[in-house]
This record gives structure tokens, C-alpha cells and sequence, in this order.
């Protein structure tokens, strides 16, 4: 896991949640990082470009981010994450 290049991220005590970029920066992943396994899980991925942070409620079943897509894009929630 390159830190240096990280999109954006969010920190717990036993991993990071975090964006990378895939397909040559046209979709994107959020992934979870364990520290003590060293392991990376996908969590989700998504088209478009993140914008600044990435918030992850305390139970860690709602991810909040920001996403430039083209005009006339919606609101997306995850609701139910496991």
C-alpha cells in the first residue's frame, strides 16, 4: 500500500479505508486496509472522480465521499454495507 499516493482515506485502529484509482483513473475503489495482516478487501467500486476526504460512519456501514460525474448526476447512498 503506496500512503504517499492515497486519493483519500480514513483511519481506524485496526485499518484504513480507503480510494484508489483503477482503469487508468476512470473508476474507482474503496478498500480496507487491516494493518495486523497487512491484507487489502475491496469494499466497492465507482465511476467518476473523488473529491476531497473520505468519512466512514463508526459501525462502518456508511461511507461518505464526494464524486465529480458529468452533469445531471444523483445523490448515491450505500445503505446496509457489510
Amino acid at each position: 500500500l503506496d500512503f504517499v499516493n492515497l486519493l483519500a482515506f480514513s483511519v481506524f485502529e485496526d485499518g484504513i479505508y480507503y480510494i484508489d484509482r483503477i482503469e487508468s483513473g476512470k473508476k474507482y475503489s474503496i478498500r480496507f486496509h487491516e494493518f495486523a495482516s497487512g491484507s487489502n478487501r475491496l469494499i466497492t467500486t465507482f465511476d467518476g472522480q473523488p473529491n476531497n476526504g473520505l468519512g466512514v460512519s463508526p459501525d462502518r456501514k456508511t461511507f461518505l465521499f464526494s464524486n465529480a460525474v458529468g452533469t445531471g448526476s444523483d445523490l448515491m447512498m450505500i445503505e446496509n454495507f457489510r
